[in-house]
């Protein structure tokens, strides 16, 4: 017969290995999920205005001084405040 303590410690032990099993396919899954939206996003800015816009800042918290929420969105195609950079 197996000792309480036993079962207790193999219970332990697969709890945590469950846990961080669960915990680094968590993880993966979220660099996977970024991964996925920054190509996502690179292939949707070769049709996008914004990097030839003059309100662009390409900033990462104020990418558009006018439209910083549609920037480098669908719904920046249509942007009617629209100027190209002067140089």
């Amino acid at each position: 017969m197996i000792s309480p303590l036993a079962l207790v410690s193999v219970f332990c032990i697969t709890v945590y290995l469950v846990s961080t099993t669960v915990c680094i396919g968590i993880f993966v899954a979220g660099g996977l999920k970024k991964v996925a939206q920054k190509r996502a996003l690179q292939r949707r800015s070769g049709r996008l205005p914004c990097g030839s816009c003059h309100y662009f800042t390409g900033e990462a918290w104020v990418k558009c001084a006018v439209h910083p929420v549609e920037a480098l969105t669908d719904a920046a195609l249509n942007c009617r405040d629209f100027e190209t950079k002067r140089r």
